[in-house]
């Protein structure tokens, strides 16, 4: 049986993203890297991270990955994670606005008039 997406990391980031929302769970891959086949048609990245969120708790969780995969047996989505950080929403919008808006500075200070 072929695997429901196709053998790179951004069309099996779609799939897992996709995946978990389907099952309800608040989790985003992001970032996979590493990835190769595992068996006739399941798939693993050693590299990326994911960000999830817990009910009741607020902000979310970013951690890097030991391991994502997809098993065709189960048809399921398991991951590993490691060395987690929480961060409130308000942390995360501050941090990416900074580095967004440090992003253009350095475009606009190395313009050659």
């Amino acid at each position: 049986m072929a695997a429901p997406f196709s053998y790179d990391p951004v069309s099996f980031t779609s799939f897992a993203n996709s995946r978990m929302k389907a099952q309800g769970k608040d989790v985003v891959f992001r970032n996979l890297a590493l990835c190769r086949r595992d068996g006739a048609s399941g798939y693993r990245c050693l590299e990326g991270e994911v960000l999830r969120r817990e009910a009741g708790k607020p902000g979310r969780e970013l951690c890097r990955l030991r391991s994502v995969g997809y098993h065709p047996a189960t048809r399921s989505i398991n991951y590993l994670a490691k060395d987690c950080v929480r961060k409130t929403d308000q942390q995360r919008l501050r941090e990416q606005s900074e580095k967004l808006l440090r992003k253009g500075l350095d475009a606009l200070e190395n313009i050659n008039p």
